[in-house]
């Protein structure tokens, strides 16, 4: 297998486009397609750049490395490099693409917190305000609330707080991942 073949091979299990891995490496598409063709060979800080972006060594990368023995590969440490049989870097890899999503869903989970604290914020205070309805011969309308009550209010209060972290979290993974548009 040849150098451009492996590039391709990786790029693929990668699951990026040529335009893609051009963006990641610092070259133009054409240069991606030029390895992968073995038209042109990449210079050593791009060799170094893919063999990172891929997860592998810059020896596999060239063909280098002896062929790994059978079975299944070896355990890697915790938090290991980005490597093709890591969960972990699969995950990261997918953020990477496709990270804005995650992005969309936290901001809307954020807004429907938000959206449910002020709902029982309303319906408390109203309830806790005038928890008869209005109904003088009760004797409770315009009554204060006790002490008791009022801390009641810090739970929608901290409930806002974490919408609002989980919609701005949102907002910089969107723009941190987003796909820039040329």
């Amino acid at each position: 297998m040849t150098t451009g073949e492996r590039i391709l091979k990786y790029r693929k299990e990668a699951g990026l486009s040529q335009e893609e891995l051009a963006e990641r490496v610092g070259v133009s598409r054409q240069a991606v397609s030029k390895w992968e063709t073995d038209a042109a060979l990449p210079e050593t800080e791009k060799l170094l750049a893919l063999a990172r972006v891929f997860g592998v060594s810059v020896d596999e990368l060239l063909g280098n490395d002896p062929e790994p023995e059978e079975g299944p590969p070896p355990p890697l440490p915790y938090g290991g490099s980005y490597g093709r049989h890591d969960l972990f870097g699969w995950v990261m890899r997918l953020i990477e693409r496709k990270g804005y999503v995650a992005g969309y869903l936290l901001m809307a989970w954020g807004a429907l917190i938000i959206l449910m604290v002020v709902g029982v914020s309303v319906a408390w205070s109203h309830m806790l305000s005038d928890p008869f309805g209005g109904m003088p011969e009760m004797g409770f309308s315009g009554m204060e609330l006790p002490s008791a009550f009022r801390a009641v209010f810090i739970v929608p209060a901290i409930g806002g707080v974490i919408g609002l972290a989980l919609f701005i979290t949102g907002v910089v993974v969107v723009v941190k991942y987003k796909p820039k548009r040329k």
